[in-house]
């Protein structure tokens, strides 16, 4: 793992596959720290031929957090101390500071409205998995939202049970859960860093966010071919 000052904050990282591989930027969700990514789908994807690069969002696991909730609680989320632009120019100031000039983009939730927020020079294709594209009037199922609701876990058990009960609710029906990975994950997490407040800051970005439906009708991805091993 390495750590990387960019747009004024430390971001904690690390690159999965050979260094000519081509470059892929996996951004997670909302509290997801860079462990919470399958080791068996990083594995996979580096024998693909893929350069995978993964990190911790400002807010998350190593990475910097910040400490302001007043505006939040207050219900001004206008003044919340960042906003998904700021999130995206963290993830494109990581690729300048491993030197990758542009990569492809894998966005899981809040990952995929941050992903969203692109330089079209610097991506090369947009993959966007169960996000969202800031139209309000597009909801999540009352169980979903009944997640981000529920008090945050006290101790390492209950995020556990936590991490079981988000599950079953955004997991595949098509596919048994990983009792002992969701397990671990919590445990990683746990040590690492767990943040409720840091959250809470991701949360009041996300809700702060323009509507980007107009912006992603009109996608300049270049085609999303087997990749050729090149890491510019």
């Amino acid at each position: 793992m390495g750590i990387v000052t960019v747009n004024g904050i430390d971001l904690a990282y690390e690159i999965h596959g050979d260094d000519d591989g081509l470059p892929l930027l996996m951004i997670g969700g909302l509290g997801q720290q860079l462990v919470g990514w399958h080791p068996d789908l990083l594995a996979a994807l580096a024998r693909r031929g893929y350069r995978v690069i993964i990190f911790d969002n400002r807010d998350g696991g190593l990475s910097t957090h910040l400490d302001d909730l007043g505006a939040i609680i207050a219900g001004r989320f206008d003044l919340t101390p960042y906003g998904l632009t700021d999130l995206a120019t963290d993830a494109l100031g990581l690729l300048t500071a491993l030197d990758v000039e542009s990569a492809h983009l894998l966005g899981l939730s809040m990952g995929g409205m941050i992903a969203a927020l692109r330089s079209p020079a610097r991506v090369r294709s947009l993959t966007s998995v169960m996000s969202h594209p800031g139209d309000h009037r597009v909801q999540p199922t009352p169980e979903a939202i009944g997640l981000f609701l529920r008090p945050a876990p006290l101790d390492l058990e209950q995020s556990v049970v936590a991490a079981h009960e988000a599950h079953e609710i955004l997991g595949s029906p098509e596919f048994a859960p990983d009792e002992a990975w969701l397990r671990r994950r919590a445990e990683i997490y746990w040590d690492r860093r767990t943040n409720p407040d840091g959250v809470l800051r991701q949360v009041a970005a996300v809700l702060c966010a323009p509507d980007r439906t107009a912006q992603l009708a009109r996608p300049p991805w270049s085609s999303t071919a087997a990749p050729t091993r090149s890491s510019r």
